[in-house]
Parts: C-alpha cells; structure tokens; sequence
C-alpha cells in the first residue's frame, strides 16, 4: 500500500524511510556518525541518506534497493 506523504519516487510512500530529529544530536552530527558507522547501518538495512546541506532540519535515511553491497551509502541531494 503506498502512503501520499512524499514525492512520486519517495520511499516514505512504501514505507522504506524516514525524516529523524533528535534532540541529543543536529542532523549534521547524526549524518557524520551513520557515515563512520557505515556498515553496521547497512546490515540494519539503510541503503541512503539525503545530504543535510539540502535538507536542513531533519536526516532523511532509506532501505531502497542497493546499488552496491560493499560500499557506503548513497547520499542523495534531492531538487529544491
């Protein structure tokens, strides 16, 4: 079942993603350590992440389908 929240291609319609504030940590912080601890997130399933330059205000992380197994996430930087 595909959600309305979103653009036509976004994950969050089939319930693959996520927007995350915390108040422990900014966006930038949270990027920074999933980008460190890289592995560990794709073995929990996260596949990408948007770029926090574009998307200030929350981090935006994904389970859409991999491109590549062995390598880091893919960082989108979606149009404004």
């Amino acid at each position: 079942m595909w959600e309305k929240t979103g653009g036509v291609y976004s994950q969050h319609r089939a319930g693959r993603a996520a927007d995350i504030k915390c108040k422990l940590a900014t966006e930038k912080e949270m990027f920074e350590v999933i980008n460190r601890e890289w592995l560990t997130f794709k073995e929990a399933g996260l596949t990408r992440m948007e770029d926090v330059k574009v998307t200030v205000g929350w981090l935006h992380v994904d389970c859409a389908p991999e491109i590549a197994k062995d390598q880091p996430f893919l960082i989108v930087r979606p149009a404004k």
